[in-house]
């Protein structure tokens, strides 16, 4: 990772991965989320600036423009925020059109941004005003996330969750209605970088 990539956690950091299971989970207490088909990224505000990180590393904010803005206006200074960039057509998940946006160089990139914007999905934060909130529980970071959403505009946008394993059921019984892959089911407990939910 750069170097001085996210300062307030200390350096360079990892996010928590999920994986594919075959039903929703029964277990009770578990925070239910739809997995969205996008990018995989961390958004770090920082420094005065802004930088859009893929989970490996990789500078996505030239290919990303819309959401460098976006961000600069409504992340406050000190917050890493985790979530996927997505693109929506016709209310659903257009992966070929992320593909497309990752080929051109930054100045067809402003273009296509234009023409069709992307959206990041936050479903989590790390860093609130440089503190690392990592270890703090996930009912904690949701409502952290909350508060800060509660300013999001579009292309910025809180993750749907719920406690309630009927609805996220719904989510995954239809996945096509919007692009929805899956579902993740994230325990209480602090964020673990680098660990599979």
């Amino acid at each position: 990772m750069p170097a001085g990539y996210a300062r307030a956690l200390g350096g360079a950091f990892d996010l928590a991965l999920a994986k594919a299971v075959s039903v929703v989970p029964a277990r009770p207490g578990l925070q239910l989320e739809p997995k969205v088909d996008g990018f995989r990224a961390a958004i770090v505000v920082e420094d005065g600036g802004v930088r859009v990180w893929s989970r490996n590393g990789t500078d996505l904010t030239p290919r990303f423009p819309e959401l460098e803005q976006a961000a600069r206006a409504l992340i406050p200074e000190g917050c890493v925020v985790d979530g996927e960039i997505v693109m929506w057509n016709e209310g659903r998940l257009d992966f070929d059109a992320m593909q497309r946006r990752m080929g051109p160089g930054p100045a067809l990139a402003r273009r296509l941004a234009a023409e069709q914007p992307a959206s990041f999905v936050a479903f989590d934060i790390l860093a609130v005003l440089g503190r690392d909130v990592r270890p703090r529980p996930l009912s904690e970071r949701r409502r952290l996330l909350e508060e800060l959403a509660a300013g999001f505009d579009p292309p910025l946008q809180l993750c749907p969750a719920t406690f309630d394993r009927a609805a996220a059921q719904q989510w995954w019984e239809d996945p096509g209605r919007a692009g929805f892959e899956g579902i993740v089911a994230k325990p209480e407990g602090p964020y673990l970088p680098g660990r599979i939910w």
